[in-house]
Protein backbone atom coordinates (compact mmCIF):
# COMPACT_ATOMS: atom_id res chain seq x y z
CA UNK A 1 0.00 0.00 0.00
CA UNK A 2 1.54 3.66 -1.11
CA UNK A 3 2.39 5.64 1.64
CA UNK A 4 -0.58 8.63 1.29
CA UNK A 5 -3.89 6.68 0.30
CA UNK A 6 -6.45 6.98 2.12
CA UNK A 7 -6.42 3.70 4.08
CA UNK A 8 -3.13 5.34 5.31
CA UNK A 9 -4.30 9.21 6.26
CA UNK A 10 -8.28 8.41 5.91
CA UNK A 11 -10.36 10.71 5.01
CA UNK A 12 -14.19 12.22 7.49
CA UNK A 13 -14.60 10.97 10.39
CA UNK A 14 -12.53 8.43 13.03
CA UNK A 15 -14.15 6.62 15.32
CA UNK A 16 -13.52 7.09 18.73
CA UNK A 17 -14.34 4.94 22.12
CA UNK A 18 -14.46 5.69 26.10
CA UNK A 19 -14.30 2.84 28.27
CA UNK A 20 -15.46 1.77 31.73
CA UNK A 21 -15.88 -1.46 34.12
CA UNK A 22 -18.70 -1.21 36.49
CA UNK A 23 -18.36 -3.17 39.49
CA UNK A 24 -21.97 -3.50 40.81
CA UNK A 25 -21.12 -5.02 44.37
CA UNK A 26 -18.94 -1.72 45.03
CA UNK A 27 -21.50 0.36 44.25
CA UNK A 28 -24.57 -1.43 45.68
CA UNK A 29 -26.35 1.97 46.52
CA UNK A 30 -29.37 3.18 44.78
CA UNK A 31 -28.72 6.60 42.46
CA UNK A 32 -24.71 6.04 42.49
CA UNK A 33 -23.36 7.65 39.53
CA UNK A 34 -20.03 6.33 38.16
CA UNK A 35 -18.27 8.85 35.60
CA UNK A 36 -17.63 6.87 32.19
CA UNK A 37 -15.81 9.79 30.72
CA UNK A 38 -16.64 12.99 28.98
CA UNK A 39 -17.63 13.44 25.46
CA UNK A 40 -16.39 16.50 23.52
CA UNK A 41 -19.04 19.11 21.78
CA UNK A 42 -19.84 17.76 18.28
CA UNK A 43 -20.21 14.17 19.07
CA UNK A 44 -22.30 11.42 17.75
CA UNK A 45 -23.00 8.34 19.32
CA UNK A 46 -22.89 5.40 16.94
CA UNK A 47 -22.97 2.64 19.62
CA UNK A 48 -23.46 1.85 23.12
CA UNK A 49 -21.41 -1.85 23.95
CA UNK A 50 -21.89 -4.01 27.04
CA UNK A 51 -20.24 -7.05 28.12
CA UNK A 52 -20.71 -8.89 31.56
CA UNK A 53 -17.32 -9.91 32.84
CA UNK A 54 -18.93 -11.14 36.03
CA UNK A 55 -22.68 -12.43 36.49
CA UNK A 56 -24.67 -10.06 38.45
CA UNK A 57 -26.34 -11.81 41.21
CA UNK A 58 -29.59 -9.87 42.97
CA UNK A 59 -31.49 -7.11 40.96
CA UNK A 60 -29.92 -4.13 39.29
CA UNK A 61 -30.67 -1.28 36.41
CA UNK A 62 -28.13 0.45 34.73
CA UNK A 63 -28.59 3.82 33.06
CA UNK A 64 -26.32 5.65 30.89
CA UNK A 65 -26.71 9.77 30.61
CA UNK A 66 -25.55 13.22 31.73
CA UNK A 67 -25.85 13.86 35.30
CA UNK A 68 -29.07 15.58 34.95
CA UNK A 69 -30.73 13.13 32.87
CA UNK A 70 -29.59 9.24 33.89
CA UNK A 71 -31.24 7.85 30.60
CA UNK A 72 -30.59 10.42 28.29
CA UNK A 73 -28.52 7.95 26.15
CA UNK A 74 -30.08 4.51 27.02
CA UNK A 75 -31.69 3.09 30.20
CA UNK A 76 -31.87 -0.28 31.88
CA UNK A 77 -33.90 -1.56 28.20
CA UNK A 78 -30.78 -0.71 26.45
CA UNK A 79 -28.54 -2.52 28.34
CA UNK A 80 -30.45 -5.68 28.67
CA UNK A 81 -29.09 -7.29 31.79
CA UNK A 82 -28.72 -10.40 31.90
CA UNK A 83 -26.99 -11.17 28.71
CA UNK A 84 -23.68 -11.68 28.49
CA UNK A 85 -22.94 -8.90 25.15
CA UNK A 86 -25.28 -6.53 24.39
CA UNK A 87 -24.51 -3.71 21.29
CA UNK A 88 -27.44 -0.99 21.48
CA UNK A 89 -26.77 0.34 17.96
CA UNK A 90 -28.13 4.32 16.59
CA UNK A 91 -31.54 3.59 16.24
CA UNK A 92 -31.79 2.47 19.96
CA UNK A 93 -29.95 5.79 20.92
CA UNK A 94 -31.56 8.22 22.73
CA UNK A 95 -31.18 11.73 20.80
CA UNK A 96 -28.47 14.28 22.56
CA UNK A 97 -27.30 17.21 21.11
CA UNK A 98 -23.62 17.31 22.41
CA UNK A 99 -23.27 21.19 21.91
CA UNK A 100 -20.64 21.50 24.62
CA UNK A 101 -18.47 18.91 26.08
CA UNK A 102 -20.53 16.48 28.60
CA UNK A 103 -19.81 14.49 30.89
CA UNK A 104 -21.72 10.85 30.85
CA UNK A 105 -22.46 8.42 33.77
CA UNK A 106 -23.51 4.69 34.67
CA UNK A 107 -26.61 5.34 36.99
CA UNK A 108 -27.29 2.27 39.31
CA UNK A 109 -30.69 2.15 40.22
CA UNK A 110 -33.81 -0.59 40.59
CA UNK A 111 -31.96 -2.36 43.82
CA UNK A 112 -34.05 -3.91 46.47
CA UNK A 113 -32.98 -3.89 50.11
CA UNK A 114 -30.52 -7.17 49.40
CA UNK A 115 -27.97 -5.58 47.30
CA UNK A 116 -25.93 -6.91 44.51
CA UNK A 117 -23.16 -9.36 45.50
CA UNK A 118 -21.66 -9.99 41.89
CA UNK A 119 -21.61 -8.20 39.00
CA UNK A 120 -19.14 -6.56 36.64
CA UNK A 121 -19.65 -5.12 33.24
CA UNK A 122 -17.43 -3.94 30.70
CA UNK A 123 -18.80 -0.70 28.81
CA UNK A 124 -17.90 0.93 25.77
CA UNK A 125 -19.39 4.16 23.93
CA UNK A 126 -18.19 4.32 20.55
CA UNK A 127 -18.53 7.79 18.77
CA UNK A 128 -17.29 10.28 16.12
CA UNK A 129 -16.98 14.00 16.40
CA UNK A 130 -17.41 16.58 13.95
CA UNK A 131 -17.98 20.45 14.06
CA UNK A 132 -21.23 19.85 11.76
CA UNK A 133 -22.81 17.56 14.65
CA UNK A 134 -22.65 20.99 17.49
CA UNK A 135 -25.67 22.86 16.34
Amino acid sequence: MAVGTTARKPEGLQVAFLEKRHDLESTSTNGTQSLIGTLPKGTAVLAVYKKEAEAKVRAAQLWIGTAAAKSSLIGAAGIAEGTSTTVTVPTALKSVNFTQDTDIYITQTGMTTTKPAAGIYDLTIAYVVSPQFAS
